[in-house]
């Protein structure tokens, strides 16, 4: 079962009601990954599965595991399963599952102005900064713009670079 160990059921004689043996651990996941939530359940045969995401009933699964391949930004989110038999059920905790993208690239060109092809995960939020002077830990940055949305690779020129001497630019995703 995944990182979990072996599925724990019961004698299907006896009458007992689900319990959670190994609740489901959050995770922290890159896109375009594969990633499983598990839960490790005992009782009495046969035991049912029904995940949840985010309190909504039921999302794809009916075993103790839940399967993402590859994670997608919208299977960020809250699950939990409920395990069932004839005797009762028994609700697991919370995991979360996060999921990251890589970090967008920038080129900068200048033709008069700073040109930045920005290149990184379509369809998410960026917002483009610049600071004066790189002050390590303590560079204080601007917001330039942002964008919402947006196909990668894109262009963005700043208008206001020819009138500084110096600047220093990143490209944070949202």
């Amino acid at each position: 079962m995944g990182d979990y160990g072996l599925v724990l059921q019961s004698d299907p004689l006896s009458n007992a009601p689900p319990v959670i043996a190994q609740q489901p651990r959050s995770l922290t996941v890159r896109m375009d990954t594969f990633a499983t939530l598990g839960v490790g359940a005992g009782g009495s045969s046969p035991l049912t599965y029904e995940w949840f995401k985010n309190g909504v009933a039921p999302c794809v699964g009916g075993n103790p595991n839940l399967y993402f391949d590859p994670v997608q930004r919208s299977n960020a989110g809250d699950y939990y399963v409920v395990v069932r038999n004839r005797f009762g059920s028994a609700t697991s905790a919370t995991a979360r599952l996060t999921v990251v993208s890589d970090a967008p690239s920038v080129r900068i060109q200048s033709i008069g102005a700073a040109r930045l092809t920005i290149t990184g995960q379509s369809d998410v939020n960026y917002r483009i900064e610049y600071a004066d002077r790189l002050k390590g830990t303590n560079t204080l940055w601007n917001t330039l713009t942002t964008f919402e949305s947006v196909r990668t690779p894109f262009i963005w020129i700043d208008p206001e670079s020819p009138l500084v001497s110096q600047r220093y630019y990143r490209v944070v995703q949202e």
